[in-house]
């Protein structure tokens, strides 16, 4: 399953391996922890652009998540954390414990290097791009190896 799995990367001198290990091997973003318990203050749910509201309490994480954008630090963070749109700044979500984690790049992406044997040349992303067109703009806006890296719990 792709939820017993997580997403790593290793210089190899040329473009990167990409590859799968198993949950465990790193700690849960703290900043992702702070604000599923925000938002669980406020209900469950919080419009995005209330991130300030999060930001007055947690200053310190604030870096963390103004780099990613709000979207893209929730989606990250997906163990924990869900995104809807709503037509505007989107709704930030808990997650249940245990509810699988909506189809995401990171978690197609873990899928396709698992059939592949647990590995990939980072440079075989176009392979990925001609199953999942979908997913491109999430991965190549980072480039792969920020992606994985910034994906290593999700999976």
């Amino acid at each position: 399953e792709a939820n017993d799995e997580l997403l790593g990367f290793a210089e190899d001198g040329g473009a990167g391996l990409i590859f799968v290990k198993k949950k465990g091997t790193k700690a849960k973003s703290s900043a992702a922890q702070d604000l599923a318990e925000f938002v669980k203050k406020k209900g469950g749910t919080m419009v995005g652009s209330q991130i300030t509201q999060f930001y007055q309490e947690f200053s310190h994480h604030k870096g963390a998540i103004s780099s990613k954008g709000v979207r893209e630090f929730v989606e990250a963070n997906d163990e924990l954390l869900g995104f809807a749109e709503d037509g505007g700044a989107g709704l930030i979500f808990v997650k249940k414990k245990g509810t699988k984690a909506k189809s995401s790049a990171a978690q197609d992406l873990a899928e396709f290097v698992k059939k592949k044997g647990g590995t990939m040349v980072g440079s075989q992303i176009t392979q990925f791009y001609q199953e999942f067109s979908h997913h491109k703009g999430a991965i190549s806006s980072k480039g792969v190896r920020e992606f994985v890296e910034a994906n290593d719990e999700l999976l």
